[in-house]
């Protein structure tokens, strides 16, 4: 992810130093902006926050058998037929490896957020003994704790991922005659340097295969263990001198004999685009062969991909070997400036104003001429990306997925992760991250641009997130709709670089996919490369309706999905979700907005409200509601600069704070007893009830983030 960026710095630094004469804006405590407490290891057991029993997943992980990739879906080897999903978050450096005080605590504290499963992410340093002449070796003591974690996530019905190369930094004289920089050259160096390639294969056998003394498996034999990335974003559809870490040679070496071998004129070596993509194509496929068996000989039965980021027609190709899709995705990713900390500049559009852009006009690479050493593609990060990267008949999974902290519209991530995903029928979601390591994981603390453990806002949206996704809430479509590659990657046309910006559009009406021939179960299908097949199948649909209740309005911004359960009004800043068990209300505006039951007049910009049962009943028959009521938070002297918050110039301290927000609620409901309305803190403690009204079936009642008793309040409990 980190070297993502890199290219984007200079203008950053740019940007910053124009910025910094304008005013500067500092978050206070005050009318505006009103002091909220938040620690993630201390909500209650049982609250209208703990999730830990919503869906009464089984325990222990594993305990019906290795999961395996099925027909586009995961099933358990001893639950055939049974679709299964996750839903995850990622845990960081030395967060894999707590104190044995700790990490039941954290194991306790994901479980009731409502996940079920995590991956560990950057765990290899930590794993590492620092005084040793290689990165093969374990400081024993922090690997007892790791095994000790498993084991406690394993008890609670956790599933685990992993990839088996992050960011493990190698020692230099380890591999002979190379020493990587960084992790990105490694990563593309497994590749094409047999060192390199026999050391990832070395670090496989030596931790994967070693018994857990806990839970007395292997992790490579151990079925709590659900699917595994190789390598981490180690995308290669092209290559350079930059990112081939100085190998940039030994790529050429493998293209030239790939040449002679397949009889390509000489004068083509360099010039002819597509016959790269073409060897890239047969050179991932042979390593693949070659990595995935290396792999499963010690052990792993469970599903394997690898390059789980980017997104081109060259890696779709590649990624019809794997046993899943993997990819990566970020709203208000930040820019980086230097380093990880602030200044950094922050875009805050919500995903209503990005979701159709199609792809950013990109620098291409002349067709004829282009050195082996400088051909590249600008990775993008937009929704064409994550709409367009499920390879038709695979399993897809974004292991990595963050509206990020500061984003002003970040409460809307939940509702439109969760709807999305429910929408598409994806298998696997996970959340980029509970803590990025440090000393205040485990308490109440402020900082960073993913962490859940300092953002009250991101961390309350995960709820919807299980709701919509995980339990089910949201129907997938019925419809589906697949974007065609030619039958041959020489055939790619070297003038599109990405997959079609028609996809997000359609992906919010019904299922999206890409594949070089047309699926069976596909209801539409164009050409990823031609806007004369995009602008016909367009016509198509907005000559609708599609399906029973889709709609098609690219003119308008406006989607409605085959299932008639969202609806978006991109114009009017507003997204809906109505299901049987819960609504949700996403609100760029002050506005008057109704779904099935839940109607609010919301007097904030930037508001999300989100209404669902917490039983087996119907959201107007349930006995027991969560009620959010979600708008920006920071902190005590956050700084940003410009009239647009574009720069953060510091992440602020404790306390946290909310907006001062207003809504009017309505929700209408069975017959019966007059409902009771609870503040709740962000603890899941009951604050206190609030004054509500019963009339004809709807329940009325005033949210105000200042909340009561000096307690500011997003979240409440409806009962009856």
């Amino acid at each position: 992810m980190r070297e993502l960026h890199r290219l984007l710095y200079a203008a950053a630094a740019f940007v910053f130093t124009a910025a910094a004469t304008e005013t500067e804006t500092v978050l206070k405590p005050g009318e505006e902006w009103r002091p909220i407490r938040f620690n993630v290891n201390q909500v209650r057991k049982n609250s209208v926050l703990d999730f830990a029993s919503v869906l009464n997943h089984h325990r222990p992980a594993g305990k019906y058998g290795f999961l395996k990739s099925k027909g586009g879906y995961f099933e358990f080897e001893k639950l055939p037929g049974v679709r299964q999903r996750f839903f995850g978050v990622n845990i960081c450096e030395n967060c894999n490896v707590p104190t044995k005080e700790e990490a039941p605590r954290l194991a306790e504290a994901i479980a009731r957020a409502g996940y079920n499963s995590v991956r560990f992410h950057h765990y290899e340093n930590d794993l590492a003994d620092k005084n040793a002449p290689t990165s093969l070796e374990f400081d024993e003591e922090k690997l007892d704790r790791f095994f000790f974690l498993i084991n406690e996530f394993k008890k609670r019905g956790i599933y685990m991922t992993i990839d088996l190369y992050c960011s493990r930094n190698v020692k230099k004289g380890e591999i002979k005659n190379y020493t990587p920089r960084r992790a990105w050259n490694y990563r593309n160096a497994v590749y094409v340097h047999e060192g390199t390639y026999e050391n990832f294969i070395a670090y496989c056998i030596r931790l994967f295969t070693r018994k857990n003394p806990y839970t007395g498996l292997a992790i490579a034999n151990d079925p709590s263990f659900c699917f595994v990335s190789l390598l981490n974003e180690n995308w290669v559809d092209v290559w350079n001198d930059k990112n081939a870490g100085g190998l940039g040679w030994k790529w050429k070496e493998h293209y030239i004999n790939w040449c002679k071998k397949n009889g390509v004129p000489k004068e083509k070596y360099t010039g002819d685009i597509p016959m790269r993509k073409k060897f890239l194509v047969e050179f991932q496929h042979d390593f693949w062969n070659r990595v995935s068996k290396d792999v499963r000989k010690q052990g792993w039965k469970i599903p394997l991909t690898m390059q789980n980021n980017g997104f081109s027609p060259v890696l779709s190709y590649m990624r019809f070997d794997y046993d899943y899709t993997d990819q990566h995705f970020y709203v208000g990713h930040p820019v980086i400036i230097k380093g990880w900390r602030p200044p950094v500049k922050i875009s805050h559009k919500g995903f209503m104003e990005i979701f159709d852009l199609g792809t950013r006009d990109l620098p291409r690479q002349e067709e004829k001429g282009v050195s082996l050493n400088t051909l590249q593609e600008v990775p993008h990060r937009g929704p064409t990306k994550l709409f367009g990267s499920r390879t038709d008949g695979k399993p897809y999974t974004l292991t990595e997925l963050r509206w990020c902290d500061p984003h002003r519209q970040r409460g809307e991530g939940g509702a439109f992760t969760g709807a999305i995903a429910g929408l598409q029928d994806w298998n696997g979601i996970y959340t980029f991250q509970w803590a990025w390591g440090g000393t205040k994981f485990m308490g109440e603390g402020t900082g960073g641009f993913f962490c859940l453990y300092g953002d009250p806002v991101g961390y309350l949206s995960e709820r919807m997130v299980h709701l919509l996704f995980l339990r089910g809430d949201v129907a997938a479509s019925e419809i589906k709709a697949t974007q065609l590659l030619p039958a041959k990657p020489i055939d790619i046309d070297p003038k599109v670089e990405m997959l079609s910006p028609l996809t997000p559009s359609v992906g919010m009406v019904m299922k999206t996919s890409v594949h070089y021939k047309k699926p069976a179960d596909a209801d539409y299908v164009w050409d990823y490369a031609s806007k004369r097949s995009a602008d016909a199948l367009a016509e198509k649909l907005e000559a609708g309706p599609v399906g029973k209740h889709g709609l098609f309005d690219r003119k308008n911004r406006r989607f409605r999905s085959t299932t008639g359960e969202l609806d978006l009004l991109a114009n009017e800043g507003l997204f809906k979700v109505v299901t049987p068990k819960s609504e949700a209300l996403v609100m760029q505006k002050a506005s008057s907005v109704s779904g099935n039951l839940l109607a609010v007049k919301n007097h904030t910009p930037y508001t999300t409200c989100f209404a669902s049962a917490l039983d087996d009943k119907s959201l107007a028959d349930s006995k027991r509601i969560i009620f959010m009521h979600l708008v920006n938070t920071g902190a005590n002297n956050q700084k940003f600069v410009g009239k647009d918050w574009g720069i953060l110039k510091s992440y602020g301290q404790l306390p946290h704070l909310v907006l001062r927000a207003k809504a009017d609620v309505s929700l209408k409901l069975s017959k019966g007893s007059a409902p009771t309305v609870y503040a709740v803190d962000l603890y899941g403690k009951r604050v206190g009830e609030m004054k509500s009204s019963w009339k004809n079936g709807t329940l009325s009642f005033h949210a105000d983030t200042a909340g009561i008793n000096n307690t500011a309040i997003m979240v409440y409990e409806i009962t009856r």
